[in-house]
Formats: structure tokens, C-alpha cells, sequence
């Protein structure tokens, strides 16, 4: 099983906020947003990585990743080193994490405008034009 992710575009971030911001019915209701791509952690970092000039390596099973983070965990506590491999980071990349925006869409008429394929197109540019300045 893939995990989903939630993302959001910006330009639709706030097209959601101007509707919930406006309407009368949004008056003191609770609203999630996230952008209606169908699009895993996999996929996202494959994309990112063809960006960077720098292939994602194979993924391994959430229960091995989940008990190496935990391993390395306790390296990084016992070396009083920080470390970016966590359970925390496993958990939120190897599960499911959709909300339900069913509400914000039938009562605000929000939807994504912003396509996946456009938002990514928009993320390649600024790496082509400011991450190479970064290495």
C-alpha cells in the first residue's frame, strides 16, 4: 500500500481561505483544505528528486523503516546528535494522511484549480532558477 499525502498549493490555499473568509455559512465552522491530487509520498519525492538531478532509492517496508528510525533514534540520543530518520518522520511518510474536504467543497464551493502537474512545473522553475545557487 502507498501512502497519500496531503498537499496543497498555495494559489488554492488561498482561494480557500478568501471563500471561508467571506462566506456567511463559514461563520465560526472548522474547514480543511487539501488539493484533490491523487499523489503518494513516492511519487512526490521521485519528482523531486528528477528536479534535483538526484533519483529516490528504493523504498523498504514501513516496518523496517519504522525500527531503524528507532535504532537510529537511539544512536542520535546516545552521541547527542540530531537526526532527521525518526519514528516521528516514518509515521507521517509511511501512513495515509488524507482529511475529509467534503464540507469545504459543498459548502464553500472550494475545489483545486491548481493542477499537481502545474504546481510541480512551478517548483522546477524555482529550482532551476535559485536551488543550483543553493549548492
Amino acid at each position: 500500500m502507498s501512502a497519500f499525502i496531503i498537499l496543497i498549493s498555495v494559489q488554492n490555499l488561498v482561494d480557500g481561505l478568501v471563500l471561508a473568509g467571506t462566506k456567511e455559512i463559514a461563520k465560526g465552522r472548522t474547514y480543511f483544505f487539501r488539493d484533490e491530487w491523487d499523489v503518494t509520498w513516492e511519487r512526490y519525492f521521485r519528482d523531486i528528486g528528477t528536479m534535483l538531478g538526484k533519483p529516490l532509492p528504493s523504498s523498504i517496508p514501513f516496518g523496517i523503516a519504522w525500527n531503524l528510525a528507532r535504532i537510529n533514534e537511539k544512536f542520535a540520543e546516545l552521541f547527542h546528535a540530531k537526526t532527521l530518520l525518526t519514528r516521528h518522520m516514518i509515521g507521517m511518510i509511511g501512513r495515509d494522511l488524507d482529511v475529509d474536504v467534503t464540507r469545504t467543497k459543498n459548502e464553500l464551493g472550494w475545489r483545486t484549480r491548481v493542477t499537481y502537474e502545474a504546481e510541480m512545473a512551478r517548483i522546477a522553475e524555482w529550482v532551476k532558477q535559485e536551488y543550483r545557487l543553493m549548492d
